[in-house]
């Protein structure tokens, strides 16, 4: 389990930053604020930028 905080809301999915400055998207919870600490399990999607598959999809 991993431990973070809610940087973003979405519709579908919370933003999370953890101590680390890693940012990982988990399934959305309803009752989810921002600014709120949580865990969540260590099998959630890291967020990447999405420039560095532009980029490599260039190469």
């Amino acid at each position: 389990m991993n431990r973070g905080i809610i940087m973003e809301v979405g519709k579908r999915h919370l933003i999370v930053l953890t101590p680390d400055g890693s940012f990982y998207r988990v399934p959305f919870k309803p009752d989810a604020s921002i600014g709120e600490e949580i865990t969540f399990p260590a099998s959630a999607r890291r967020n990447r930028p999405r420039s560095i598959y532009r980029l490599s999809a260039l190469a």
